[in-house]
């Protein structure tokens, strides 16, 4: 491979990566709002857990691996926190 392609592959995958970072951290913000509408008694945490779940997808098919893993887990106790707790407020 010439350098010039080389150097542009290297950069395509750090930009993918960088992406996946952001969405699986934008995913950990909503487990986050997740658990705190609930606890406020909004009652739209559920929406914002399957959102965080999707970033954090998203963020792991991009290549952060531990940010798109760390998204989903917390995003899945967030909707096991709602559930939980959504019964006891209503």
């Amino acid at each position: 491979m010439e350098p010039h392609i080389q150097e542009s592959a290297e950069r395509q995958v750090a930009l993918r990566r960088m992406a996946g970072r952001m969405l699986g951290i934008t995913g950990l913000v909503c487990a986050v709002l997740a658990v705190l509408a609930v606890l406020s008694a909004t009652g739209l945490g559920l929406m914002e857990g399957m959102v965080g779940v999707l970033f954090g997808v998203a963020g792991y098919m991009l290549g952060s691996r531990f940010f798109g893993n760390a998204a989903v887990v917390s995003c899945l106790v967030a909707l096991f926190i709602v559930l939980v707790l959504g019964q006891n407020l209503s």
